[in-house]
């Protein structure tokens, strides 16, 4: 049984994970739903089949309605990612979910930004910021690669919706 995983271990499961994610075509969202629950019925599946398809005892998938998550706090406030992978109780991964609209849009990337840039540093090994791009507006300028982390412990996946209601990579 282990009882710990090595860097290189816990860097191949994150780039599993992300690699799912990004190839795979998540649904629509359903009039009205929030966040966490889009999370738990699109996202979370997917988490589950990597960790299942591991087999490593300990690695445990949690988010809304499938386990507790570990939080982080600033400034007296609480942040709880949408979804996370963790092993044997310690943090993993953190995976923060954020529509991106037409309206406050700035906002909406920045949040994304900033939440999983804070669970990287509020102890998570690794944390993947979500950003479904639900947008009715074409911007021409619009390019992907503005977006440089200096970090390989954080990354972001912008997916896109596509003709029939799925968000999808454009990778």
């Amino acid at each position: 049984m282990t009882d710990k995983l090595t860097a290189s271990d816990s860097e191949a499961i994150f780039n599993l994970v992300y690699d799912r994610l990004r190839d795979s075509a998540l649904p629509d969202r359903i009039d009205g739903e929030a966040e966490p629950l889009y999370t738990a019925r699109a996202v979370q599946p997917i988490l589950a089949r990597v960790a299942k398809s591991i087999g490593i005892p300990g690695l445990v998938v949690g988010g809304h309605g499938m386990g507790p998550t570990h939080e982080a706090s600033l400034m007296g406030l609480r942040f709880i990612p949408d979804a996370e992978v963790s092993f044997r109780g310690q943090r993993m991964i953190a995976i923060e979910n954020k529509f991106i609209g037409t309206a406050h849009r700035q906002r909406q990337i920045t949040s994304a930004i900033g939440q999983a840039t804070m669970y990287a540093l509020a102890g998570y090994r690794f944390s993947i910021g979500l950003m479904l791009d639900a947008c009715t507006v074409s911007y021409p300028n619009y390019k992907d690669s503005d977006l440089r982390v200096p970090s390989e412990q954080i990354r972001f996946l912008i997916k896109r919706r596509n003709h029939i209601g799925q968000f999808v990579s454009e990778q």
